[in-house]
């Protein structure tokens, strides 16, 4: 005892305790990929927050009781909460910023696990019953299970925009829940003991499970898979053995891989390169919208006139409609004038000048004029422009441009077929 004491006398006082849960939180990104703190329960009823890198804590939580189950959500630099069932029946809630950690809910039987989706609280106790309680510690609804419950974890399908509970039973069943509604369920070997889903390798929805007996079983989950309210009795098993069923999915090819990792490391500059392109397109297409309100390459512009062109006939003789239209409430038109404008070796225009009346607001007001094909070729077209000008401004109010119709029509001896 004397050379105990001589060797340990010098020695800091330390006390030792040990773990009971573990947990994880996000730091400051909500990414995969981003750096996670490790959330620690001790048998000193402390819950310790760790620094991932220099394994420093970076906050305490002090609690009425021993820790035995967790549950973290939220961001540690922005905003966090941390849910607790301690071994005196009750579940305590800690966030960021607060130091007296009251308790949430009192439970009637010895909790064994906890989830939190969204703002809901999800108890299983030792009774065989599946609790929900909101955060200030209403309840929502109570499920009765078939058996002891040993283990839930949450499955977040994101490409189905839905949130189930999976909660593992002592019968060797996994059933999963959207609220208090079950949606599937599936038998496993042996009791499973242990659960989470997410990522595994190159597989985004995976149940990996932890059985009684030390097995391992993972499970993958089909692209095709739909969860809906049904008969627990007829549903049908939707996450498969990757022993037993094989998934159709193609080949990932070498360049494929290449490909995608060439993407990753690359994305910042992509996007930036996708960003620059956009304001190109962007920038290029309010320069031609700039340059056809100029020039009035429109048929509507800011002017109460509105243009209508409309083309009649086989060929070689057209009739064009022109249609002028006053959309001002009370402002009259007057001094316009109609033009055209063509390939004179191709057509011929008979009134190539029309001038328009006064035109009375909400009237419309028809013109029309003669166009007869000039060339030998029967498959001929081209298009005519139409303008509406004032009489005192040289450029233009509107601008239609007229693509004609093929002439189908030949003439024959010399005169013009009408139609």
């Amino acid at each position: 005892m004397i050379s105990f004491a001589n060797i340990h006398k010098v020695a800091p006082l330390k006390k030792q305790t040990v773990i009971t849960c573990l947990g994880t939180m996000k730091k400051s990104m909500a990414d995969d990929d981003s750096i996670s703190c490790l959330v620690l329960g001790t048998e000193s009823q402390h819950v310790y927050v760790l620094d991932p890198q220099a394994f420093t804590i970076l906050a305490t939580v002090s609690l009425p009781s021993i820790p035995v189950f967790m549950s973290v959500q939220g961001l540690f630099d922005v905003e966090y909460q941390i849910t607790v069932t301690c071994r005196d029946g009750r579940i305590y809630v800690s966030k960021r910023g607060t130091k007296d950690v009251r308790p949430l809910v009192e439970l009637l039987y010895q909790p064994v696990c906890i989830e939190t989706i969204g703002k809901q609280i999800i108890v299983g106790c030792s009774d065989m019953t599946l609790h929900c309680y909101t955060s200030k510690g209403k309840i929502v609804w109570r499920q009765k299970m078939p058996a002891i419950i040993t283990a839930v974890t949450v499955i977040n399908l994101h490409q189905l925009g839905t949130t189930l509970l999976a909660v593992a039973t002592g019968d060797g069943k996994v059933a999963f829940f959207s609220d208090k509604l079950k949606v599937d369920q599936f038998e496993v070997e042996d009791v499973v003991m242990a659960m989470k889903f997410g990522r595994y390798g190159r597989e985004e929805s995976t149940l990996i499970m932890v059985t009684s007996g030390g097995g391992l079983s993972i499970r993958i989950l089909k692209r095709t898979a739909r969860f809906e309210g049904r008969d627990p009795t007829h549903s049908t098993t939707s996450l498969k053995s990757t022993a037993s069923a094989k998934l159709n999915v193609p080949k990932k090819t070498k360049l494929f891989v290449d490909q995608t990792m060439r993407e990753r490391e690359n994305s910042a500059v992509m996007h930036r390169v996708y960003q620059q392109d956009l304001y190109k397109l962007r920038l290029n297409t309010a320069r031609r919208f700039v340059e056809a309100i100029e020039s009035n390459q429109s048929p509507v512009s800011s002017s109460p006139i509105k243009l209508s062109v409309k083309v009649q006939g086989l060929g070689p003789l057209f009739c064009v409609k022109v249609e002028l239209q006053n959309t001002s409430d009370k402002k009259t038109s007057s001094n316009l004038a109609i033009t055209f404008i063509c390939d004179s070796k191709t057509y011929s225009i008979e009134n190539n000048f029309i001038q328009v009346p006064m035109m009375v607001p909400g009237s419309q007001y028809v013109f029309r004029t003669r166009v007869t094909c000039l060339t030998d070729q029967q498959n001929a077209s081209n298009s005519i422009k139409v303008l509406v000008f004032e009489l005192s401004q040289l450029n233009p109010l509107l601008t239609a441009i007229v693509s004609m119709p093929l002439c189908e029509l030949p003439t024959a001896n010399g005169t013009v077929l009408e139609v």
